[in-house]
């Protein structure tokens, strides 16, 4: 049931709709629903198994990584300018030999 939904979930995404995603329908896609639909960058690692009654399996996993290639998320970068400008001024006092209270 749950790489059904994921398959739903897949399906969704990579239509690149801006309608529904079935995040809802399963546990294992309420929990990935950041990674596989947000803005974070995602690493999708396959397990094969290489003897010869594994095929369909891995072949089944085969067409979940290629389905998963398509999904494009919108990387953000976040970023808080107050924060960047402090870092940057303590890095410039330390370069210039000046001591720097954190």
């Amino acid at each position: 049931k749950a790489l059904n939904a994921l398959g739903d979930v897949i399906s969704a995404l990579t239509t690149m709709s801006k309608g529904f995603i079935p995040y809802r329908n399963n546990k294992l896609t309420l929990l990935m629903q950041d990674s596989l639909g947000g803005t974070a960058k995602t690493l999708l690692l396959v397990n094969l198994s290489p003897v010869d009654y594994n095929v369909s399996e891995s072949l089944s996993s085969l067409n979940y990584a290629v389905r998963m290639k398509t999904i494009v998320n919108e990387n953000l970068k976040v970023e808080d300018k107050e924060e960047v400008s402090r870092l940057k001024e303590i890095i410039q006092k330390l370069v210039r030999g000046e001591p720097v209270v954190i």
